[in-house]
């Protein structure tokens, strides 16, 4: 009898919950659950954006209605194909007098969503995301977000004109996406920034254990990567040295060098220091406290975010301002901005270095060819000792010099300098060389100056056979990009048989510059996207051709 009571209040309670408005919300809820995860999916993109940004809301908008392009186009596609498959089912549904049962219509979007997806993996990322602790946080708090969402929309009937709406506001959950994840930013943005100082505290801690450490700081509008590694190659040989990887320049960059890769054993840190608005090397400098200083030279690169020249050039004189007296402060003379800056430090050790007679540290009789430069190290008093190095271009001999200036600061002889610079290696992206098929391809796609694209262009004039140019042209350089890229134009157009530009509208300027020396229109091609260039390429490319590869794009452009 127990028994049979038991299972009497069983079926009781099961009949009370698969009542069809109890049947509907588990439903919703389920398909709210299902939702959120589609919608992590597919917000990939705008991750990646927001992460490429380093978390810069300001930066993520200016994608996003500047130069997010046919992107959000695609989600109202999405959303329209949706809501009109949906539309349409309910309709047929509700002729067959079952106009509740409206979730059928749910698959159409399903389905289109999932086409979405799977065509954003196939296109090509320039930097993927990296999935993170913060980045996991995140996709939590904008999951959770996207499903309670979801379930609102779903909760909501809409009945127009005898046609059933019910559920049609889902399918605009992927056109709200971009948005719902700024709002999970600000709701992790507290826990964020507590996060971002207990690193840097820590990082500082440690600093603060090695009071022997030797900290270095580079910076300049061009040249600090290149700058950093060729400083690493000649110090390795006596000390031991730990350097910021790639161009890890930013103060989350380097607090990761301190706290994973700095060991007790390194008596040596080089930092390299980036900046985009007046006071970020101030406060790495702050952060670092470094001893020593290199400023590889100030150009016009990343106006568009200084906004004045005088802005860039009062940025990176904050560097050898930042130092000790007893340290030491180098400039590349070489170029006239620094060299003007220098005049103005009296706080510590500054050390002129250049192609000139002038300078205590020098280089004379320089010869460079496809393949090597050689020239004549001079330090000081010390007797000129001839160099080689796998290096190319006169440009790399102004960041050689720099690096010298502060070996030699650090106690190294000439000649142990000097071994170190005969066995530097290219950097990646940074006038690399290689050769594939009787073809010489030259990789310096990293991002570009007006000045490394003037040195690129004359180092490429010493090689022989067809000399072909793949760029986006220049970028970043504010009000000052149109007319930069019209003297580069000019410059193409003496220096190269054939152009492939990346990008239409970039291009106006560089085609200009390209007519005013009389570049014939069949000695250029104007690529849509890097895909659409390397296509191209493959196609004219042939045995003895030299392609440089020069510049690459912004996450933005």
């Amino acid at each position: 009898m127990l028994i049979c009571s038991y299972m009497q209040n069983i079926l009781l309670q099961t009949n009370f919950f698969l009542t069809a408005e109890n049947v509907e919300l588990i439903i919703c809820v389920a398909f709210s659950i299902f939702n959120g995860v589609l919608l992590s999916y597919g917000a990939y993109k705008f991750f990646n954006i927001l992460q490429a940004y380093g978390y810069n809301v300001a930066k993520y908008f200016r994608w996003l209605f500047v130069k997010c392009g046919g992107y959000m186009g695609r989600l109202l596609v999405l959303t329209f194909l949706s809501v009109g498959s949906l539309c349409v089912t309910n309709a047929l549904f509700a002729g067959y007098g079952i106009a509740n049962i409206t979730y059928a219509g749910l698959l159409f979007y399903v389905i289109f969503f999932g086409m979405f997806i799977k065509a954003q993996k196939r296109e090509t990322v320039k930097k993927p995301l990296v999935v993170t602790a913060r980045i996991k946080r995140l996709i939590i708090v904008f999951f959770l977000l996207c499903a309670g969402m979801t379930f609102g929309l779903m909760r909501i009937d809409f009945i127009i004109y005898g046609i059933s709406f019910k559920h049609s506001l889902v399918t605009f959950t992927p056109v709200l996406m971009p948005f719902v994840l700024i709002i999970a930013f600000y709701i992790t943005y507290p826990l964020e920034k507590l996060n971002y100082i207990r690193y840097l505290l820590k990082a500082k801690r440690k600093l603060a254990k090695l009071p022997n450490l030797i900290k270095i700081g580079i910076t300049g509008s061009f040249g600090k990567t290149s700058t950093k590694f060729i400083l690493d190659g000649i110090l390795k040989n006596k000390y031991k040295v730990c350097t910021s990887p790639e161009s890890y320049n930013t103060p989350m960059g380097l607090c990761k060098v301190i706290l994973n890769k700095l060991s007790p054993e390194d008596e040596i840190l080089i930092a390299e220091m980036g900046a985009r608005h007046k006071g970020d090397i101030k406060y790495l400098c702050n952060f670092i406290e470094p001893k020593y200083g290199i400023l590889t030279g100030v150009g016009n690169q990343h106006l568009e975010t200084f906004k004045t020249r005088n802005a860039i050039e009062m940025t990176k004189i904050e560097l050898p301002q930042s130092l000790k007296r007893d340290g030491a402060a180098i400039f590349n003379a070489d170029n006239k901005t620094a060299k003007r800056l220098a005049e103005t430090i009296t706080n510590t050790k500054v050390i002129l270095t250049g192609c000139s007679v002038n300078y205590p540290v020098r280089a004379e009789n320089i010869v460079s060819t496809p393949t090597k430069t050689s020239f004549d190290l001079v330090i000081y008093d010390n007797p000129p000792v001839n160099v080689t190095t796998g290096l190319v271009g006169e440009h790399n001999v102004s960041n050689i010099l720099t690096a010298s200036a502060l070996a030699y600061e650090l106690n190294l002889s000439v000649n142990e300098i000097a071994k170190g610079i005969s066995e530097l290696q290219p950097v990646e992206h940074r006038f690399k060389i290689s050769q594939s098929n009787g073809i010489t391809i030259i990789d310096d796609a990293f991002n570009a100056s007006v000045e490394s694209t003037a040195a690129a262009l004359k180092t490429l004039s010493k090689f022989s056979g067809r000399k072909i140019v793949v760029t986006p042209g220049l970028v970043e350089l504010g009000a000052d990009e149109w007319r930069e890229n019209l003297e580069f134009g000019k410059n193409l157009a003496i220096s190269c048989d054939y152009v492939i530009l990346v990008g239409k509208k970039r291009s106006i300027p560089i085609i200009m510059g390209f007519k005013e020396e009389g570049f014939f229109e069949n000695s250029y091609y104007v690529a849509c996207d890097l895909n659409d260039a390397s296509s191209h390429l493959k196609h004219i490319v042939k045995q003895g051709d030299v392609v440089l590869f020069e510049n690459d794009l912004p996450f933005d452009y």
